[in-house]
């Protein structure tokens, strides 16, 4: 679970401030590495796989997220 919270810079609030979302939470499952993936690999480079894995499944759920708070910023508006 990841904490986060989005600023929209590009908009702002009454007082002229930049929207800020309420924190919101990812849920993120742990990376498998399949048995090719380990094969002939040294446990660092098992790390750097996993946390490239991990790092990119949390990009893409940000991502996801900031296009739903983009097709529902008027929500954040009011």
């Amino acid at each position: 679970m990841i904490a986060y919270h989005i600023t929209d810079n590009e908009r702002r609030d009454a007082q002229n401030n930049p929207i800020r979302t309420p924190v919101a939470h990812l849920f993120v499952a742990e990376p498998v590495l399949t048995e090719e993936e380990r094969r002939g690999r040294t446990i660092a480079d098992l790390a750097r796989l996993w946390q490239e894995k991990f790092t990119a499944a949390v990009k893409s759920e940000l991502e996801r997220a900031v296009a739903i708070y983009r097709a529902n910023v008027e929500v954040f508006l009011r």
